[in-house]
């Protein structure tokens, strides 16, 4: 029988839909936005007192890692190849609360979820100390002083659970909501896992300023929260640097294989275009090859180059190519 052909569908993007009581994978066509496969997993919650939500991270992390099996064996079902996947998004239950180790990835606790109550004395005891007037918190995260938040739970977490106060005294521990937790696991986990989260989530901590965009110091020392295991974030500045950042990198992954094929080490690259007009990019290039960057001070290179071809022609012999006579094209 001859073998099945794979179906073209373009690319695809998947999206992963952690929530309280479940878990799913779901993967779309980005050209139609039609639905192709997806897998649903149900999650259990524990409820050690009253008033108290908790969920298993591990338990969580694998329900993830089963819905995105089993949807793309269902793809394969269907001769749909799974490498046409581009991008997968994160979607979960924000405020949900997780503590781990850096070092062996386990989970410190289990995940405080959003609608546990047992914050409720440590909120009372936060509404006295705030400084100045009572906005100071809602002024800042547009957020009212409330169990609900991810905050409240840290706090809770560092004054009654001594694993994890031992792991932040040690340098050991990283706190994340659901999407920091999942991001940090699938990227490598203490191999170089991406503690990372974005705006939406970081908002809903109680320690995001949401007028500048980034964790805040005055909300970290009134919570009493150490940033330093605090998830990193992205804005429109960082998506620019990558931009230039691949650039470097893709230059650098060319000259490396001119190298390898001619045997000889570059001592210095020269440049020319709109682009060597960004010092930072030109700096950020010399740092990548570890070899100095050098352009022409004249920038029009693409028309002098015509211009010394044409004036070097035969017949014509007004422009000299000899090196000894290009002293007139000053780099820097």
């Amino acid at each position: 029988m001859a073998a099945s052909k794979e179906t073209t569908v373009g690319p695809l993007v998947g999206a992963v839909v952690q929530g309280t009581n479940s878990t799913r994978f779901l993967v779309f066509n980005a050209k139609t936005a039609e639905l192709l496969s997806h897998h649903h997993v149900e999650l259990t919650q524990e409820y050690p007192k009253e008033g108290w939500v908790e969920q298993d991270p591990k338990e969580i992390l694998q329900s993830v890692y089963e819905c995105i099996e089993k949807t793309c064996e269902k793809l394969a079902g269907v001769n749909i190849d799974i490498s046409n996947i581009k991008a997968v998004g994160v979607s979960n239950q924000r405020e949900t609360t997780v503590v781990w180790d850096k070092f062996t990835g386990d989970p410190l606790y289990n995940a405080v979820v959003w609608l546990d109550l047992r914050t409720q004395s440590t909120v009372e005891i936060l509404s006295k100390k705030i400084p100045g007037n009572s906005n100071f918190v809602k002024s800042k995260t547009g957020l009212p002083l409330s169990t609900y938040f991810s905050a409240v739970k840290l706090r809770w977490m560092l004054d009654n659970l001594r694993p994890i106060q031992k792991a932040v005294e040690e340098g050991r521990a990283l706190f994340g909501t659901i999407d920091s937790w999942l991001i940090w696991s699938m990227t490598g986990g203490v191999n170089g896992g991406v503690h990372c989260t974005d705006v939406t989530n970081a908002s809903r901590t109680m320690l995001f300023n949401i007028h500048s965009l980034e964790w805040d110091k005055d909300l970290c020392d009134f919570f009493e929260i150490p940033m330093n295991i605090l998830p990193n974030f992205t804005n429109k500045c960082h998506i620019a640097f990558a931009a230039l950042e691949a650039v470097c990198f893709q230059t650098r992954e060319i000259l490396d294989a001119m190298n390898r094929d001619c045997g000889i080490p570059l001592s210095h690259l020269q440049v020319d275009g709109g682009m060597t007009n960004n010092k930072i990019l030109m700096q950020l290039q010399a740092d990548i090859l570890r070899i100095p960057v050098v352009k022409s001070v004249m920038p029009e290179t693409t028309a002098l180059g015509v211009a010394m071809a044409a004036g070097a022609a035969e017949g014509v012999d007004v422009w000299s190519l000899e090196p000894e006579d290009m002293s007139a094209v000053l780099m820097e």
